[in-house]
C-alpha cells in the first residue's frame, strides 16, 4: 500500500484551497471579513508551529490560503464597466489581435485599460469602422460600451463610428518590442509561405488563433483544439530544438539551459502570455532551477506554482475556458503517469507513441465533463487522432522554428517555406478529413450536478487507486 507523503503536496494543497476560496468569494461579497479571518489564522499557525505541533499548523496555512482566495477576488472591474455602459465614456485600449476585415468593419479583440480615468482590465470585442486600429497599439478615444448576452454568458462588445476621434498612445519599450517581433515573425511566414499556410503557423506559432477561425471548427471536432493554443508541446519543442543548436557554440549545459530559460520567457511575452503559456514556461524553469540547485521537483507543485503567480496577477483567469482546461490536461498527466506505471515499450520509438496515447486518454478522461459543458460536444476518437496529428504537428513546429532561425538566408527561408507551405497545407486537410468520421464526437453537454458527480468518483477511484499499489499498462 502507497502512503502518501502529504508535505510534499503541501504546495499544490494550498493552490486548491486558494482557487476553493477565490470561486467561494465570486458569488458573495464578503469584503474584509475573509481579510481579518486570514490574519487569525496566521497567528494561529504561528503558535501552533512554535508549539512543535505541525498538523495543526498546516491545517491553519491550508485555511489561510483559501481565505486568501477570498480576499484577492474582486469585480470592481465588472462593477465599474457596467457602471459606465450605454453611454459615451473616456476609455484607452490596447489591440490584441490582427484587425479581420468584414464588409464595412474590422472586428478585433482589445483590453480595456481605464474607463473614464478608472484603471480596469477587461477584454471585449470591437467593430472598428474607423479601420484605423493597428495589432498592439494603445489608443484613447470616446466610445460607448454595450454588454449582450449570449448562450447564458455575458459580453462586452464595443463600436467604433466611422467620424471617431482616435488618439495613439505612446508605447512602452518592452510592448514596442513585443510589436516589432510579432509583426517580424508573422512576416517571416507571410513572404516564405503560401496564404494559408502562413496564416496557420501564424495561428500556432504566435497565437493568432483569429486567423484560423474558419479551421477551428474542424479541430475542436477532433478533439485537437489543444494544437492551435500555444502549450507546454509549442514550448517544449521550442526549448529542445533551441538548446540543441545552441550545443553548435560549445556553449556549457549550464548556459544553454539558462539561456533556454530566458528564451521561454520572451516567447511568453511575445504570444501574449496566455495562461497555457504561462503554466508551461514556471514548470520548465522549476525544473531548470532543481537541475542547478540539485533538487528533486514534485511536478504538481510547479503547476501549482504556475497557477499561484497566474490568479494572483488576475484571479478572474480562474473563470476562463483556457486556464481550466490547460491545468486540468497537466493535473490528468501527471496523476495518469503516477497512478498507473506505464512500461516502456520494447521496440525502439514505439514507447514516443504509446506516452502520446495514454497522455491523450488520461487528458480525455479528465476533460470530456468539462469540454462537453463548454462545448456541447464529447470527442470519441481524439486519443487516437492525437497519435497521428501530434507528431505530425511536432514536425511543423520543427520546421517553423528553423525557418525563423534561417529567416535572414533568402534562399534556404524560400526553400523551407516551400516545404512547410505543403506539409501544414496537408495537415489541415487530414484534420478536416478525420472530422468528417460520424463517431469523431457525439453531442452531449453535461449539466453542473453531472460534472461534479463525474469528478467526484473519478478523484475517488483515483485514490483508491493510488493507495493500494501501481497498476501496469502496456
Amino acid at each position: 500500500m502507497h502512503k502518501i507523503n502529504i508535505s510534499s503536496l503541501l504546495n499544490f494543497i494550498l493552490f486548491v484551497f486558494f482557487c476553493l476560496g477565490i470561486t467561494l468569494a465570486k458569488p458573495f461579497s464578503l469584503h474584509l471579513i475573509p481579510f481579518y479571518f486570514s490574519l487569525c489564522s496566521l497567528g494561529i499557525a504561528y503558535f501552533f508551529y512554535k508549539k512543535n505541533r505541525p498538523f495543526i499548523s498546516d491545517v491553519c496555512i491550508i485555511v489561510l490560503f483559501f481565505l486568501l482566495g477570498m480576499c484577492i477576488y474582486s469585480e470592481s472591474d465588472q462593477k465599474i464597466i457596467d457602471s459606465h455602459l450605454n453611454t459615451n465614456q473616456e476609455i484607452s485600449l490596447e489591440v490584441l489581435s490582427l484587425p479581420m476585415e468584414k464588409k464595412l468593419f474590422n472586428s478585433l479583440k482589445v483590453k480595456i485599460i481605464t474607463i473614464d480615468g478608472l484603471r480596469v482590465s477587461q477584454t471585449v470585442r470591437l467593430r472598428d469602422y474607423t479601420r484605423k486600429m493597428k495589432f498592439l497599439d494603445k489608443y484613447k478615444l470616446e466610445a460607448k460600451l454595450k454588454k449582450q448576452k449570449f448562450k447564458n454568458r455575458y459580453y462586452y462588445n464595443l463600436w467604433l463610428k466611422k467620424d471617431t476621434e482616435i488618439n495613439k498612445l505612446p508605447l512602452s519599450l518592452w510592448a514596442k518590442f513585443r510589436k516589432k517581433t510579432s509583426l517580424y515573425l508573422l512576416s517571416v511566414f507571410k513572404e516564405n509561405c503560401n496564404q494559408d499556410a502562413a496564416r496557420f503557423l501564424s495561428a500556432v506559432f504566435l497565437g493568432r488563433r483569429e486567423l484560423v477561425k474558419n479551421e477551428s471548427n474542424f479541430f475542436s471536432k477532433t478533439g485537437a483544439s489543444h494544437l492551435l493554443a500555444i502549450s507546454g508541446l509549442h514550448l517544449g519543442l521550442s526549448s529542445v530544438i533551441l538548446f540543441f543548436i545552441l550545443g553548435f557554440f560549445h556553449l556549457s549545459f549550464r548556459l544553454r539551459l539558462a539561456v533556454t530559460v530566458i528564451f521561454l520567457f520572451v516567447y511568453t511575452f511575445v504570444t501574449g502570455a496566455a495562461p497555457s503559456t504561462v503554466r508551461a514556461t514556471i514548470m520548465f524553469t522549476c525544473f531548470g532551477l532543481a537541475f542547478f540547485l540539485k533538487r528533486k521537483v514534485n511536478p504538481l507543485n510547479s503547476l501549482a506554482l504556475a497557477g499561484f503567480v497566474i490568479l494572483i496577477s488576475e484571479p478572474k483567469m480562474l473563470f476562463g475556458v483556457g486556464f481550466q482546461l490547460s491545468f486540468l490536461a497537466v493535473f490528468a498527466i501527471i496523476i495518469g503517469f503516477r497512478v498507473f506505471a506505464i512500461k516502456p515499450s520494447a521496440i525502439r520509438g514505439l514507447s514516443y507513441f504509446k506516452y502520446i496515447f495514454f497522455s491523450s486518454l488520461f487528458v480525455m478522461v479528465f476533460l470530456t465533463p468539462l469540454t462537453s459543458l463548454y462545448f456541447n460536444k464529447i470527442t470519441i476518437l481524439s486519443v487516437f487522432y492525437n497519435i497521428i496529428l501530434i507528431p505530425y504537428f511536432s514536425f511543423l513546429l520543427f520546421l517553423a522554428f528553423i525557418l525563423v532561425v534561417l529567416s535572414p538566408f533568402g534562399f534556404l527561408a524560400k526553400s523551407l517555406g516551400a516545404l512547410l507551405s505543403l506539409s501544414s497545407n496537408a495537415f489541415v486537410w487530414l484534420v478536416k478529413i478525420l472530422s468528417l468520421v460520424k463517431l469523431a464526437f457525439i453531442p452531449y453537454t453535461f449539466s453542473l450536478k453531472e460534472l461534479m458527480i463525474y469528478y467526484i468518483i473519478l478523484l475517488s477511484g483515483i485514490f483508491l487507486l493510488y493507495i493500494k499499489k501501481p497498476r501496469f499498462l502496456g
